[in-house]
């Protein structure tokens, strides 16, 4: 899909603008400051049943767990500057939820706007986010509360754990997915595109990756690795 490339490209590149600022902050002000990073992978997944993100048509509670939900939050610190990156196995962040989500994290933990990227890998085998009945089951207000404290304290976890970090990236290719925009006709001979698998169309493949290798000993040994952020 043709903006579902432009959305990738501009979120890699964000990303690497934002680290690639917070270094440049870093070293401006101390070239030899050691830049540092903290791994932490918490389980997210619901308690109790609640409603699912994706479809409007699944309107009943969650009957059970197919496989465990996570969050991965890096943590990068040099030189007073802080940037925190959180990846959250949820559709996203709507109806409010990202606003008061990062504020919420924003005062627990003393970071700028600036240092949190607040991310979901949109995924439509996840709980559904609500602050209020109004928005959704009350399960549901309760699971984003509880997410809210669970990445506050994961935050928190991985900036008092930070290590010295060397990063690296790079780029590969991957054959899954399709454009899913298909031309049809209707009973008129009317050309329209529908939902389907169009392998004419562009599709982009290609993998971005950043890796950190934390050197939790003196032997440096790598400890950490995040892809695809």
């Amino acid at each position: 899909m043709i903006c579902s490339l432009k959305k990738a490209a501009v979120r890699w590149f964000v990303l690497m603008l934002g680290i690639g600022v917070f270094l440049a902050a870093s070293l401006a002000a101390e070239p030899e400051a050691e830049l540092r990073a903290g791994v932490v992978r918490i389980d997210i997944t619901p308690k109790m049943p609640v409603t699912m993100a994706g479809y409007e048509s699944r309107t009943e509670l969650s009957q059970g767990v197919h496989d465990p939900l996570s969050a991965r939050i890096v943590a990068f610190a040099q030189n007073g500057h802080k940037l925190v990156l959180i990846s959250t196995d949820i559709l996203g962040y709507y109806g409010g939820t990202a606003e008061s989500m990062r504020t919420a994290i924003l005062d627990a933990c003393h970071l700028q706007p600036s240092e949190l990227f607040l991310t979901a890998i949109h995924t439509h085998s996840g709980p559904n986010l609500a602050l209020t009945p109004e928005k959704g089951h009350s399960n549901n207000v309760a699971y984003t509360r509880a997410l809210e404290a669970q990445l506050i304290a994961a935050i928190r976890q991985a900036l008092a754990e930070t290590v010295p970090v060397e990063i690296g990236t790079g780029s590969g290719a991957s054959s899954v997915g399709c454009n899913r925009r298909q031309l049809t006709y209707d009973d008129s001979g009317n050309p329209k595109i529908s939902l389907g698998r169009n392998p004419a169309a562009p599709i982009d493949r290609e993998v971005q990756v950043s890796r950190g290798d934390m050197r939790c000993n003196p032997a440096n040994s790598p400890r950490g690795r995040t892809k695809s952020w």
